[in-house]
């Protein structure tokens, strides 16, 4: 893979102009037009001349949206699909380009792309061949899921994208056409995008079950990619429609262990390989395994460029076969979050990535999931979850942190609850609501500290936290 996506976009506009590039519904464009619009669109962007710093949402359809990607790619400038979970991190943008709206609070400025508009920028001629981003450009911006906090924006580089890119391609069969089922939005769907146009393959739009079903048979698609959810939709559709997958040899599932069900249900369907892919939009692919068994809890053997670990909570990597915390990093994630007008790196880190689930890992690099973190504790046999209490505590007025662990003491284990509060909250009181609420799991001492310790990445160091304790309570037994 020696060529950007845009060299592969002008190649094949020269040597196969009409072949697709895109299809949905309604539009069918070809390379040829594709790199037409491309350079109109960049040469559009050139004029507005946006800050070195600028961000473009993309709030139109698929088929514009892949032009509008490949034109700021052109001019090195990252865009981000519009959705709810830009909306929900509360993602500022220079330049909303809208098929509806008008403005946006979160856009300092928006141009509505209606016909005339469209007209227009089609129009703009040429300024020479398209342009080749340096391995640091932003090319552009996800949003992470959500499903360990409130989604953050992730910055793609073209050295990441380029990797990234590389590792959609390993999914495609040389001779067959390749649909992944999660859209554009998603880290997956534009690296599809950009390994389709590598390959000089049409990328087609994923639409609901029934749509994608006729998408597969009528073009004869080797490989998907899709959710569990996804996938098992799809299946039931085939079934009901009475039709099998026959040209599937490749079936990718991303965003959790596909239910043994869904597999028996697919093999009725279909002969082909079913790949469980276990990974995050921030790091990639963490483990990869071909699924043939009823295993809900093997992940796959991890990925070639990815380091996993098992830790404990105080980030303590556990030994071989020991249940704790995922942890992973990989050569094709970002230092850190992005924060929006700075440079790369200066948000929060991601020198690990925890995506919040419990695993172990065996011999040979199996690694296995457990479910998700919960940090029950166990104290005299009461099963506690210290997030849960945290949770109810940080809703009082004046308390700006709290932290649950379990101090081992002479005569057994306690739940300490650490909190840094304002003078205002009286802890006699806040612990009898604690007793009034959780009863025996309510924590046995609350250990009030001026300012909470936190790791090198901000979260709370549990570790120092209980450290603390143990210090305060050695040197109240001296005194």
């Amino acid at each position: 893979m020696d060529r950007t996506p845009l060299d592969a976009l002008a190649h094949f506009a020269h040597v196969t102009p009409n072949a697709i590039l895109f299809s949905d519904r309604a539009h069918v464009v070809t390379y040829a037009q594709g790199a037409a619009w491309a350079t109109s669109i960049s040469a559009f962007l050139q004029d507005l001349e946006l800050p070195g710093t600028a961000i473009i949402a993309l709030d139109m359809p698929v088929g514009l949206h892949v032009l509008f990607t490949l034109g700021a790619m052109a001019q090195g400038i990252p865009t981000v699909a519009f959705s709810s979970s830009m909306e929900s991190a509360g993602m500022p943008v220079d330049l909303l380009l809208s098929s509806t709206r008008t403005h946006h609070p979160l856009a300092r400025t928006t141009i509505t792309l209606d016909a005339a508009r469209l007209e227009a920028i089609s129009r703009h001629e040429s300024r020479g061949t398209l342009a080749v981003p340096s391995d640091d450009t932003v090319v552009r911006v996800v949003l992470s899921s959500g499903t360990t906090g409130t989604p953050k924006p992730i910055a793609i580089t073209a050295a990441m994208a380029h990797d990234r890119t590389r590792a959609a391609l390993d999914m495609m069969h040389d001779d067959g056409a390749f649909l992944s089922l999660l859209d554009l939005a998603s880290a997956s769907g534009f690296h599809t995008l950009l390994a389709c146009v590598q390959s000089g393959r049409a990328y087609i739009n994923p639409g609901d079950a029934a749509y994608s079903l006729r998408e597969i048979i009528h073009r004869g698609v080797t490989a998907i990619k899709a959710s569990p959810g996804q996938i098992a939709a799809l299946v039931a559709q085939a079934t009901a429609d009475g039709v099998r997958l026959d040209s599937l040899r490749s079936v990718y599932s991303a965003g959790g262990i596909i239910p043994p069900q869904t597999r028996r249900d697919l093999f009725r369907v279909s002969t082909a390989t079913l790949v469980n892919v276990y990974g995050s939009t921030e790091a990639g692919r963490a483990a990869q395994r071909v699924v043939d068994d009823d295993d809900t809890e093997f992940a796959g053997l991890i990925a070639p460029g990815s380091v996993v670990e098992i830790v404990d909570e105080f980030d303590r990597p556990l030994p071989q076969g020991t249940v704790g915390i995922v942890r992973y990093r990989s050569a094709v994630a970002p230092s850190a979050y992005w924060r929006p007008g700075s440079e790369l790196g200066d948000g929060e880190s991601l020198e690990w990535f925890y995506p919040g689930d419990l695993g172990r890992i065996e011999s040979g690099g199996r690694l296995y999931l457990h479910g998700r973190v919960a940090n029950h504790l166990n104290i005299g046999g009461v099963k506690i979850d210290p997030y849960a209490v945290e949770s109810q505590v940080l809703t009082v007025a004046g308390v700006r942190a709290a932290v649950g662990f379990a101090h081992a003491g002479p005569r057994g284990a306690t739940f300490v609850l650490a909190l840094e509060a304002d003078d205002s909250v009286d802890v006699a009181t806040l612990s009898r609501d604690l007793q009034s609420t959780w009863g025996t799991q309510a924590p046995g001492s609350i250990f009030r500290i001026p300012a909470m310790p936190t790791t090198a990445n901000g979260k709370e160091d549990r570790e120092a936290v209980a450290a603390l304790y143990a210090d305060a309570l050695s040197r109240a037994a001296r005194s």
